[in-house]
């Protein structure tokens, strides 16, 4: 028995690494399919209009990939104001519009929300909000 414990510890350690493995595939799958889209402001501002519930973070420092305690919705107007709701309770609203820097986008609020952060990316019905590459955590939404 006891010569089957390392066996068996190597073989859990190599099980968790693969597993690893696959959740950095799938952001590296994100971050693919997001280079074949336009970044620049105004088609940013035309695909982030709509209605977004939170489907996924993902945590530096090991933390990996999660979902989501709680139910989070954010509506961005054409017009320029958003509206945050966590639990359908309202916990900010304000205007908001894209800004541009480098090779990237991102969006400005005129009242700050944790989700939000970071660079904009989108993929097929997903936008994420990308701020890891800064020790944050990227925040993933699917179009309502």
């Amino acid at each position: 028995m006891r010569p089957l414990l390392p066996l068996l510890s190597l073989s859990l350690g190599l099980l968790l690494l693969s597993c690893e493995k696959d959740k950095k595939l799938d952001l590296e799958n994100f971050f693919e399919c997001s280079q074949s889209q336009a970044a620049d402001s105004a088609t940013t501002a035309q695909r982030l209009a709509g209605t977004w519930t939170w489907v996924k973070q993902f945590g530096a420092w090991g933390v990996g990939f999660r979902e989501p305690d709680k139910k989070v919705e954010v509506q961005f107007s054409p017009d320029g104001h958003f509206t945050l709701r966590e639990q359908d309770v309202l916990t900010a609203q304000g205007t908001w519009n894209i800004r541009t820097y480098g090779n990237g986008v991102s969006v400005q609020l005129s009242q700050p929300a944790t989700y939000f952060w970071g660079s904009i990316l989108f993929c097929d019905a997903h936008v994420a909000f990308i701020s890891s590459p800064h020790d944050g955590t990227d925040y993933y939404f699917r179009r309502k």
